[in-house]
């Protein structure tokens, strides 16, 4: 297989898994925006809804964990360039490569993280304080959105790197 075709697969596999973890992200939105209003209508009966805030916390970070990979593969994240935008074209992708391999670390060291905090949560048999529903399948989500968001780095490190080196490649003299 050429990379080119490989590259090509890869970005088709990503583009599909940060569709399904957007469409996660959109299903906790609708959740959390339905418990939101239930509670406030509740609350003027007097009679508000239990553990509304345990729900709401496990659906704001459902919809932040899936919802990170589509952000970044749309580039809908701030980008502050008032600097590198004065840069050589080629700088300037050397920069974006190294952020995007500094990000691709830290988000696996994070999903890490929480993974082994959600096996250690499962073993120990921990539950929210109100509800008493386990953590571990939230924080098992919140790892598995983390590594979709490394996935998708990951790819655009990729394809960050074949478009450098093709232009590195026309520029010899």
């Amino acid at each position: 297989m050429k990379p080119s075709s490989l590259i090509r697969v890869l970005k088709h596999a990503d583009d599909l898994a940060c569709h399904v973890g957007m469409a996660v992200a959109a299903m906790a939105l609708l959740f959390l925006l339905g418990l939101v209003s239930c509670n406030v209508l509740m609350r003027f009966v007097g009679v508000p809804l239990t553990g509304a805030y345990e729900l709401a916390g496990f659906s704001g970070a459902l919809i932040v964990a899936f919802g990170a990979a589509e952000t970044q593969r749309r580039k809908g994240n701030i980008t502050v360039d008032v600097i590198t935008r004065h840069f050589h074209p080629v700088v300037r992708q050397i920069l974006l490569l190294i952020n995007e391999l500094v990000f691709s670390l830290f988000f696996s060291f994070a999903g890490s993280y929480i993974l082994r905090n959600a096996l250690m949560f499962k073993q120990s048999g921990e539950m929210s304080e109100t509800l008493k529903i386990p953590f571990y399948p939230m924080m098992l989500c919140v790892a598995g959105g983390f590594f979709l968001l490394v996935a998708t780095l990951f790819i655009n490190l990729l394809l960050r790197l074949t478009l450098l080196w093709s232009h590195l490649c026309k520029e010899k003299p």
